[in-house]
């Protein structure tokens, strides 16, 4: 079975390119085929691969709409090996590309609803995993499409106070999505915490989401500096030059095993 898993939450900064970059590439690692699809205009998950928007020819909108064959636009990361598609501000083409097709005169217009996942469905057989990286900005529509392909979705939080609306919001969108009978699990994700400075604010988070009845918490992921210097490299994983960037790593190993521990 093939998992696609978003990560989601209607406020940027929360660090969902780093935990999709950062699983992503660590799913390699346990011989896993993966692919990135980058449904965030701002085009974060190339930056995060350390590319340049000039490098590519072809984005994910071209794809989306019919222009370029999958095999025509994907690309490999040698140095995570991972696959994965850019975007661009292009992609808000899609959306419109949609309407047209729901005001076509076809006898049944394709479910709008069912687009990203349609196109999905016809690449999943060649991976494990497949990772979508969302847009933070709620107008966005195409990020429900991915909620509603996914079988898995991933909720970063930050502790801090300020980000607890948008947290509660989202942690509901996503609620909402189940109870209106799609089947997914989702995992919010405690992110950047300082256990140090933030034990207080990561107890009153966790006593949030079981008012909320959210299961799958995380333990948190640790503030570091380091990861971003040290990514997750398939080359020299095991060979982290700091210790901050070994906590990080065994972070990361302990969210893989809480989203895939049973998946063989």
């Amino acid at each position: 079975m093939t998992h696609i898993i978003t990560t989601y939450i209607s406020k940027g900064g929360t660090g969902k390119t780093t935990v999709t970059k950062n699983l992503a590439a660590l799913s390699v690692l346990k011989n896993k085929r993966v692919l990135i699809l980058d449904l965030d205009t701002n085009g974060h998950i190339a930056t995060a691969l350390k590319y340049k928007e000039s490098q590519f020819e072809y984005f994910l909108q071209d794809w989306l709409m019919g222009r370029k064959t999958f095999e025509e636009i994907v690309m490999r990361d040698e140095t995570t090996g991972v696959d994965f598609i850019p975007s661009n501000n292009g992609l808000n083409e899609v959306e419109v590309h949609i309407q047209l097709q729901q005001n076509s005169n076809r006898p049944k217009p394709p479910n709008q609803h069912l687009f990203l996942k349609n196109k999905i469905d016809k690449i999943k057989h060649l991976y494990d995993y497949i990772f979508i990286d969302t847009h933070p900005s709620g107008v966005n529509n195409l990020v429900p499409m991915a909620v509603i392909a996914s079988t898995k979705v991933l909720i970063p939080v930050r502790v801090d106070e300020k980000d607890e609306k948008q947290m509660i919001e989202s942690v509901e969108d996503i609620q909402g999505f189940v109870n209106s009978g799609y089947e997914m699990d989702y995992y919010v994700i405690p992110n950047a915490v300082d256990l140090r400075s933030m034990k207080e604010e990561h107890g009153y988070l966790l006593d949030t989401l079981n008012e909320m009845n959210v299961k799958n918490v995380s333990e948190p992921i640790r503030y570091s500096t380091a990861v971003g210097k040290n990514s997750f490299k398939v080359v020299d994983l095991t060979k982290a030059p700091s210790a901050g960037a070994k906590k990080i790593i065994s972070d990361y190993e302990k969210l893989y095993q809480t989203v895939f521990g049973g998946d063989k």
